[in-house]
């Protein structure tokens, strides 16, 4: 523009003054005009600025909400790839009975259960390294050694080249929801045990067993004098195989009976053992037994089961005492949210660690009948026992370090009687 007018100037087709007045206010204008849209473009990017940020501001405070509803229900925690846990919300410490500075740096060993195998565990692993999501239950235990379950939700986290880097877990407590679901499965197979044990109890074992006894009593009475030394030996030995089987059959009948056509009542702990030792008072004193127990709490239960339960537990810690041994028994309660937790401690030869979760198995027997006299079967009852209340039993135990049997009853079963 500044040639065009040097030259209508030096063509006199505009004065020179004139010229100088139009560059001029064509300038100013020029220039107003570049400061306008530079104006334009920087409001502009104000105003983008404040709504992104404002969209920012949204955005975490929505996050923030998130992960106050997450901690609210959930436990969670993350752990680095070698399973470390880095950090912890406060409903994990809160289930886990644990302090924040406890688990940080401990990988979830310590809140292990031993319920699940090693394979459960591998299979895990193999999931989670592989970058996919892992999702299923896991029964856990907390500092107090009570057990609970949670529904686990394991997401890798991965780094911008695609390397997992931690690990995060999401976990809801289903503690109630299992134990209610144990406790309609349990209710099941008693029914279906109930039919069979009845069956072979009543039919199959009864009567062969009678006639057995009837034919060797008619050889003991007919013909004794008849028979020498070493038939009379095997007849007495006949007579005493066939009262085994008798308190076999008995012991069968008994597990099947048990909680048939029972209703739960309120029942006090407290007056059940003090019953018990005035039953057991020939072999307590026999043996110079020593029982104790803390103040235990009143429960909704079977009655004559719960008896049942903590006889055979007594009787057991009685009889399993080391030679010349004083037996000392403690019976203890603990309360949990869902259920009272029993313990009854004992310093008897204790149980190898191999067979704690054996023990329980009906006729299993972990010594010769010359050592320890019974059936095999008291166990048994106890778990059924508990499985009818919807609990669980366990032992602690090594050998020649006594035992302690824990078992837990539900606040409120909802068992129905059979």
């Amino acid at each position: 523009m500044g040639l065009v007018l040097i030259y209508l100037i030096n063509n006199e087709q505009v004065d020179v003054n004139v010229g100088l007045i139009i560059y001029s206010i064509i300038a100013v204008v020029f220039s107003l005009t570049n400061i306008f849209v530079v104006a334009i473009q920087l409001n502009r990017s104000d105003q983008e600025k404040i709504i992104y940020e404002n969209a920012l501001h949204a955005s975490i405070k929505e996050i923030k909400q998130y992960k106050e509803a997450l901690d609210s229900c959930s436990l969670v925690d993350i752990t680095d790839m070698n399973g470390t846990i880095i950090s912890v919300n406060d409903k994990f410490c809160e289930i886990s009975k644990y302090d924040r500075k406890e688990l940080i740096g401990k990988t979830h060993r310590v809140i292990n259960s031993g319920h699940h195998s090693k394979e459960f565990y591998a299979d895990l692993w193999h999931e989670i390294k592989n970058g996919k999501v892992w999702i299923g239950d896991i029964k856990n235990k907390n500092k107090n050694e009570e057990f609970y379950w949670v529904h686990t939700a394991i997401i890798p986290f991965k780094n911008e080249f695609g390397e997992i880097y931690q690990f995060l877990t999401l976990r809801q407590d289903i503690t109630k929801h299992t134990l209610l679901a144990l406790q309609y499965k349990n209710l099941k197979l008693k029914n279906k045990e109930l039919e069979q044990f009845t069956y072979i109890a009543s039919h199959d074992l009864q009567e062969p067993l009678r006639t057995v006894r009837s034919m060797i009593s008619i050889l003991q009475e007919d013909y004794s004098s008849k028979l020498d030394d070493d038939a009379q030996l095997s007849l007495n030995f006949m007579t005493e195989a066939t009262d085994r089987m008798s308190e076999l059959i008995k012991g069968l009948l008994d597990y099947s009976r048990i909680g048939r056509g029972k209703e739960l009542i309120t029942v006090n702990t407290n007056e059940i053992i003090l019953e018990i030792t005035k039953d057991l008072a020939t072999i307590i004193e026999k043996n110079d037994a020593i029982i104790t127990a803390d103040d235990l709490p009143i429960i909704m239960a079977y009655k004559t089961e719960i008896r049942l339960l903590f006889q055979n537990l007594i009787s057991n810690a009685i009889k399993f005492q080391k030679e010349n041994g004083q037996p000392k028994i403690h019976i203890s309660a603990l309360e949990d949210n869902y259920y009272w937790k029993f313990s009854v401690k004992d310093n008897g030869i204790g149980i190898p660690e191999k067979d704690n979760r054996n023990v329980f198995g009906i006729f299993k027997r972990l010594h010769k009948r010359s050592y320890y006299d019974g059936t095999g079967i008291g166990l048994a009852h106890c778990e059924k026992i508990v499985h009818l209340h919807g609990g669980e039993i366990w032992v602690d135990s090594k050998v020649n370090q006594g035992s302690t049997f824990h078992f837990t009853i539900l606040k409120n079963s909802l068992n129905e009687p059979y």
